[in-house]
């Protein structure tokens, strides 16, 4: 009977230990978010070196990579941080992420084609930012910015 208890206990270590060991954000993960923050304009306060997965707006959950438990990015939400930057082609490098939202900020230039790496994407938000737009049309395609800032802001 006391095998049995020794046993229980034995395997309930060996089920929690792992769980509650420090898990790192991966090493392609710090660098794609680190330059993905870098080129939004987020300050260097919030892009601490140690693991960005604590700082705000920063999400990340644990996942299983070749038999280990690592931190992956699943998601950025910078919400009015009055960010002037523009959106990385490194945030393709981000598989995982579900969620980018970055409304009512200054984020220009355009989305890159990379963003088609985030393959578990469900929700964007760019809400009230500076996006170039482009539409096709009879003459070719059209670039046009959201009407939602004055125009002296672009010059």
């Amino acid at each position: 009977m006391t095998t049995i208890n020794h046993l229980s206990l034995l395997l309930f270590f060996t089920l929690t230990l792992p769980l509650h060991a420090k898990l790192n954000l991966t090493t392609a993960d710090h660098r794609a978010l680190l330059t993905t923050l870098q080129h939004l304009g987020v300050s260097p306060e919030l892009r601490r070196p140690g693991n960005l997965c604590t700082s705000a707006g920063i999400f990340c959950q644990p996942r299983v990579s070749t038999n280990a438990h690592v931190l992956k990015v699943t998601g950025i939400v910078l919400k009015s941080h009055k960010l002037k930057g523009f959106l990385s082609p490194a945030i393709g490098e981000l598989p995982e992420i579900k969620e980018l939202s970055f409304p009512n900020n200054y984020i220009g230039d355009r989305i890159p084609p990379q963003i088609a790496g985030c393959r578990k994407l469900e929700v964007i938000n760019f809400r009230n930012n500076t996006f170039l737009i482009f539409r096709r049309s009879a003459g070719g395609i059209i670039v046009s910015r959201p009407p939602s800032y004055p125009r002296s802001f672009f010059k």
